[in-house]
């Protein structure tokens, strides 16, 4: 099921599925990195699994960013960025945020929201695996998975690349049951 899943993403070769030997490089991710080495290691890991990954600047942050073509859906994309916690006196780092996201490219019109809301609200109580939501900019249906990495705790890279697997395969199971309720294919 997940090699036909990641069979969209711009990779000329299926994913290694099992995980691979973990290696100074890649394996594991900390608290202590800067957020540009963290996301570095979470390219290479994703590269490692045979994932075609681009790290992106966006001002002066780095973000990984992986495109998907859909397969009977809209293309979408995926994103992975890392943000630090500081503590509101000290200003101290305590922990790192990894956060994936599923861009879908899918945009709900304003007079479909409710509807579209009421049925993502529904599927988030009910299943774990990521939160969707609709971005209230501009209507675009979105999914969020947060990593926590503590102050002195490591976070397998392996649990980003799960991550990704989960958004990927709830997409694909949530987006026939939202019907007509979309407007797909407008370019983020």
């Amino acid at each position: 099921m997940v090699a036909a899943l990641f069979a969209g993403c711009a990779t000329a070769r299926p994913p290694v599925i099992s995980p691979p030997a973990p290696t100074p490089a890649h394996a594991t991710l900390d608290v202590a990195q800067d957020e540009h080495s963290l996301e570095e290691r979470v390219a290479a890991h994703l590269r490692k699994r045979q994932l075609s990954v681009e790290l992106r600047w966006e001002g002066r942050d780095a973000v990984v960013v992986l495109n998907w073509r859909g397969k009977g859906k809209p293309d979408f994309r995926i994103t992975v960025d890392s943000q630090p916690s500081a503590g509101a006196s000290t200003q101290t780092i305590r922990e790192r945020v990894v956060i994936v996201r599923l861009l879908t490219r899918v945009f709900v019109p304003a007079e479909r929201r409710a509807e579209v809301l009421t049925l993502l609200n529904a599927r988030n109580a009910e299943f774990w695996a990521g939160s969707f939501y609709v971005q209230p900019t501009d209507g675009e249906i979105e999914a969020r998975w947060a990593l926590n990495i503590p102050q002195g705790e490591t976070l397998a890279s392996e649990m980003v690349f799960d991550a990704i697997v989960r958004l990927v395969s709830v997409w694909a199971e949530l987006y026939p049951t939202l019907g007509g309720a979309m407007s797909p294919g407008r370019d983020a």
